[in-house]
Parts: structure tokens; sequence; C-alpha cells
């Protein structure tokens, strides 16, 4: 009953903190969309897109903008990881 009890605690304050920034609630939404469109079969996942061959872990989606939901570059989660990484060290130096 306790673990039920943390696991809902853990469940609230998560859906707090991702719809109630405004900015987060909308990459929530779009990434929503995305997860529906392949279950439908709209989008396809293909494979890493990345140019180096080495790839590890699932393949994930990335936005480059928000505002297209159904456009990403697929990506293996090491390579996604390393995107992030990237584009906020840039976003920095702006």
């Amino acid at each position: 009953l306790k673990d039920i009890k943390k696991w809902r605690e853990a469940k609230r304050k998560s859906f707090k903190k991702v719809y109630s920034d405004p900015l987060q609630r909308n990459k929530a939404i779009v990434r929503a969309k995305l997860r529906n469109a392949v279950k439908k079969g709209t989008v396809i996942k293909t494979f890493c897109q990345y140019p180096n061959g080495n790839c590890e872990g699932r393949i994930e989606g990335h936005h480059w903008d928000y505002a297209k939901p159904l456009v990403v570059v697929w990506l293996c989660r090491k390579h996604h990881e390393l995107t992030k990484r990237v584009e906020r060290i840039l976003h920095k130096q702006l």
C-alpha cells in the first residue's frame, strides 16, 4: 500500500512539472501526436539517421521544431542524447 501511495505521489509531481509549464505541456502534446501517428502507421519509424554507424539503444524521434509534430529525425538513444547535448551547448552560446 505504501508503494502505491509513493508511486501516485511521484506521478502527481511529474504531471505537475510537465503540465504547469506551457512549453513542456506543448512538448508533451507533440510527443503524444507522434506516438499516435506511429501506432496508426501514418509515420514510419526508420533506422538511426546519424551519419556515424556506432548505434546503441532503441530508435527515438528527435523534433527539430515542435511546431511540426510529425517531422522528426529518427535516432538511436545514444545519438539522440548526443544531439540534445550539442543543441544545449549551441543554445547557450546564442
